[in-house]
């Protein structure tokens, strides 16, 4: 089971409420992933900071070409 609780680093810590500790149990294992927040996120405009080649290798096919090659798998996954 995937769960995301909040909380905060505080120097040597991390510390999150007593309702979300609550929730776990002694010995249980688990997953940390942090956000570092930017002035960008700051703003909200966190998806605009993304630069989305860096995700991605661009092709160089127009969006029209990208969606008759994604239509003609669709189309033709099934016998």
């Amino acid at each position: 089971m995937w769960a995301k609780v909040k909380g905060y680093y505080d120097g040597s810590n991390i510390v999150i409420s007593e309702a979300e500790k609550d929730k776990m149990s002694r010995g249980q294992e688990i997953i940390i992933s942090y956000f570092v927040q930017t002035e960008a996120s700051k703003k909200d405009d966190f998806l605009e900071a993304l630069e989305s080649d860096s995700f991605a290798v661009p092709t160089g096919r127009s969006v029209e070409e990208i969606d008759n090659y994604v239509r003609e798998l669709r189309d033709n996954d099934r016998v």
